[in-house]
């Protein structure tokens, strides 16, 4: 289980995995990010896929790269910005892949 599942798992997400690939859904994206915050982990990306036909298909609306703020600014602004990112991006039936920076102390 990876670190995005544990702390989906600590807050009762579901995670819908495919491949190898954790994916979190749109209606629990902020609830998760809450709890990124709360460890004090930073997010270093989000990708946002639709499902279709069983096949994930990448929304090139819903891709964020946060990884240009780490180590200079704290994990709280980082989720507040991939926060203010998911306020601009349309989409409920989006499933998210989440990259956390596993580093973070």
């Amino acid at each position: 289980m990876g670190l995005v599942a544990q702390i989906a798992a600590s807050v009762d997400i579901n995670v819908h995995q495919s491949s190898h690939t954790e994916l979190i859904a749109a209606a629990d994206i902020v609830r998760f990010l809450e709890a990124v915050r709360s460890r004090d982990i930073s997010v270093l990306g989000l990708e946002g896929f639709h499902m279709v036909e069983g096949r994930l298909v990448p929304d090139m609306d819903a891709i964020a790269d946060f990884s240009s703020f780490s180590g200079g600014v704290s994990s709280e602004e980082v989720v507040a910005e991939a926060l203010r990112f998911l306020a601009s991006v349309r989409g409920l039936d989006l499933l998210y892949d989440v990259t956390l920076d596993e580093h973070t102390d």
